[in-house]
């Protein structure tokens, strides 16, 4: 089963209060004019390169540990059982907490969006009790990633909780 969550390995250029991240990974073959959706280009092992044009941040996937070197901008790294990421993927990702998110996955047939944790039944079928939480950052992620789900996409499915709890988002 491929981890789809998890903490970063190590981060450069980001500040721990910026707010969470919808990123798009890109290849250098993919590079975008301008990125306003703070694309991401997958690096090589080449930490000598600087940031493409029109890329804003990098993310690298390897298992070294230690700081990333000055001048690479803003970089994001994983360990390699992330390596199943490609082009066209859409993370989400917290500075603050260093956690990140797969939320679509360009080369799965399945994908889906948690809309909420929060439940106000009781269902019988269920094995989730209902949770009182916070989780009002899901949608504002869910409504940034949408743009940037591949457009060939044939299905997404929608769960979690009860969504129509906040209906007026």
């Amino acid at each position: 089963m491929l981890p789809l969550n998890g903490l970063v390995t190590a981060t450069h250029g980001f500040q721990p209060q910026e707010p969470r991240q919808v990123l798009r990974l890109r290849s250098p073959k993919e590079r975008p004019e301008e990125s306003a959706d703070a694309a991401l280009i997958r690096l090589p092992d080449d930490f000598d390169a600087a940031i493409a044009a029109g890329f804003s941040q990098a993310l690298v996937i390897r298992d070294e540990t230690g700081a990333l070197p000055p001048g690479m901008g803003r970089v994001v790294q994983l360990s390699s059982k992330f390596d199943y990421l490609s082009d066209g993927d859409v993370l989400g990702f917290h500075p603050g907490s260093k956690r990140f998110r797969t939320l679509y996955r360009r080369a799965s047939a399945h994908n889906s969006f948690l809309v909420t944790e929060r439940c106000n039944h009781y269902c019988l079928m269920c094995s989730q009790p209902p949770r009182d939480v916070d989780d009002s950052w899901i949608l504002r992620e869910i409504r940034e990633a949408l743009p940037l789900v591949d457009k060939q996409t044939r299905s997404l499915g929608f769960t979690g909780g009860e969504p129509l709890l906040d209906w007026k988002e």
